[in-house]
C-alpha cells in the first residue's frame, strides 16, 4: 500500500497539466503509453485472462507505477466511479489491461486483502512487510520489485531540527506523525527504533500538523514526492529533508507487484510473458517518460489525487529515483526487479518479533514463499 500523500495541496508550480476527456464524468478517454513497442497479436491473449487486472496501492503516479502504465496503448478509458483505467496492451493489441487505483479510492483497504476479495486481480501492489504481516490470511508472492531501495522515510524541517538517524528521532522524543495502520511504523516501534509514545497515528494526509509545528515533527513521506509538493506549495515554500528508512536498518522491498499463490500457479504462463514486459517498461520510462507522465498526470487530476501530480513533480520523482538509487538494477546484478533472498530472509527475521501474535501473521512463514524471480528476464536491466 502506498502510504503517504498530502490532503488538499494547492501546488504553485506554474505548469500546464495535460488533460483529456470530460472531467467529472463516469467514463472518459485519455492517452498513455509509449510508441516504442510493436504489438504482436496473441503474445498475451494466448496465455492471459481477457483483462489483466492490476491493483495499485494509491493514486496513479510514476513511482513506481510507471512500469504498468507503460504497458498501455493510447486512448484508454477511465471509469471514475471504479477508479479504473483500461486500455489495450502495447505488446498485444488484443489484450486488455485494467489498472485500478488504491488508497482512498478503495477506502484504504490493503491490497493483499483486495486480491482475495476479487480473485480476478492478477497483480497487486504489496510491500514485503505487508506480505509478511498478512501471510496467514492473505498470502501473496512478489514477482517483481520496482524499488531496489525504498523511498519511504520521515520528513522534517532541516531549519528547525536535524536528524541523521532514527536514534536521533527517538532520543529527541519528537512526534512521529503517521497514518493509522502503517505497517512500517508499527514495525519500527516493535523493533525499539521508535517509542510507541512518540507515534501520532492521526495523519490524514493533510499538511496542517506539519505546518503548525513548523516541521519540528517527523512525518511519514516518500522522498520522491512530498519534498517537491511542500516546496512548491502555497503553505510551505521551502525545502524539507527525508530520513530514509532504508538507510536505518529497515531493508524493506516497497511496492512490489505480487500475486496470490493460486494465481502464481494458474497464471504462470501469463506471468512469464507479462513480467519481462513490466521490467522493460520501467527501463524504457527512464529513457522516454513523456507519454507515461502525461497520462498519469491526467488520471491523477481526474481522480482528484490529494497530492496533485504534475509534469514538474514527475520529473522530480524520476530524478530522485535515479540519483538516490531507488530504482536500479538489483545489487550485484545487471537485472532490474530481482528480489535478493538474503534480504527477504533478513526482513522476515527482523519483523517476526513485531508481528508475532497478530491475527494474520503466520509464525511459520518461509522467506522463499514470499517472492519468486522465476518470471524475470535476467537480460533486462539498466545500462544494458
Amino acid at each position: 500500500m502506498k502510504i503517504k500523500h498530502i490532503q488538499a495541496l494547492a501546488l504553485a508550480v506554474g505548469l500546464v497539466l495535460v488533460t483529456a476527456g470530460c472531467g467529472g464524468s463516469d467514463s472518459s478517454s485519455t492517452s498513455s503509453g509509449t510508441t516504442t513497442a510493436t504489438g504482436t497479436p496473441g503474445r498475451l491473449t494466448s496465455v492471459c485472462p481477457s483483462t489483466i487486472k492490476i491493483q495499485l496501492g494509491w493514486y496513479p503516479q510514476p513511482d513506481p507505477y510507471a512500469m504498468v502504465f507503460g504497458l498501455l496503448a493510447p486512448n484508454g478509458k477511465l471509469d471514475s466511479k471504479a477508479a479504473s483505467y483500461t486500455s489495450t496492451a502495447l505488446a498485444d493489441p488484443g489484450q486488455k489491461i485494467e489498472i485500478i487505483g488504491g488508497g482512498p479510492l478503495v477506502s484504504y483497504q490493503q491490497v493483499s486483502s483486495l486480491m482475495y476479495t476479487d480473485p480476478d486481480i492478477l497483480l497487486g501492489d504489496v510491500s514485503l512487510d505487508e506480505a509478511i504481516a498478512q501471510a496467514k490470511k492473505f498470502p501473496t508472492v512478489g514477482v517483481v520489485a520496482p524499488f531496489e531501495k525504498s523511498p519511504l522515510g520521515l520528513m522534517y524541517n532541516p531549519d528547525a531540527v536535524s536528524f541523521t538517524s532514527l536514534q536521533d528521532v527517538k532520543d529527541s522524543r519528537t512526534t512521529v506523525l503517521a497514518a493509522a495502520g502503517q505497517t512500517s511504523i508499527a514495525a519500527l516501534v516493535g523493533l525499539g527504533k521508535l517509542d510507541k509514545s512518540q507515534i501520532d497515528s492521526s495523519y490524514k494526509y493533510s499538511p496542517a500538523q506539519f505546518v503548525a509545528a513548523n516541521g519540528k515533527i517527523a512525518q511519514q513521506a516518500f522522498a520522491t514526492e512530498e519534498p517537491y509538493a511542500y516546496e512548491h506549495s502555497s503553505f510551505w515554500k521551502k525545502p524539507v529533508d527525508v530520513l530514509l528508512l532504508a538507510d536505518q536498518g529497515y531493508p524493506n522491498y516497497q511496492n512490489d507487484f505480487a500475486v496470490t499463490p493460486a494465481n502464481l500457479t494458474s497464471k504462470a504462463a501469463c506471468l512469464t510473458k507479462l513480467v519481462p514486459l513490466m521490467q522493460q517498461s520501467m527501463v524504457d520510462y527512464f529513457k522516454s517518460p513523456d507519454a507515461v507522465n502525461t497520462v498519469i498526470a491526467d488520471l491523477s487530476a481526474q481522480l482528484k489525487n490529494p497530492t496533485p501530480v504534475t509534469i514538474g513533480s514527475e520529473k522530480f520523482a524520476a530524478d530522485v529515483m535515479s540519483s538516490k538509487g531507488l530504482v536500479a538494477n538489483s545489487t550485484g546484478s545487471s537485472t532490474f526487479g530481482l528480489f535478493d533472498s538474503a534480504r527477504v530472509q533478513d526482513m522476515v527475521k527482523t519483523v517476526t518479533p513485531v508481528f508475532k501474535g497478530t491475527a494474520n501473521f503466520d509464525p511459520a512463514v518461509k522467506p522463499e514463499t514470499l517472492f519468486t524471480n522465476k518470471f524475470l528476464d535476467p537480460s533486462i536491466g539498466f545500462n544494458q
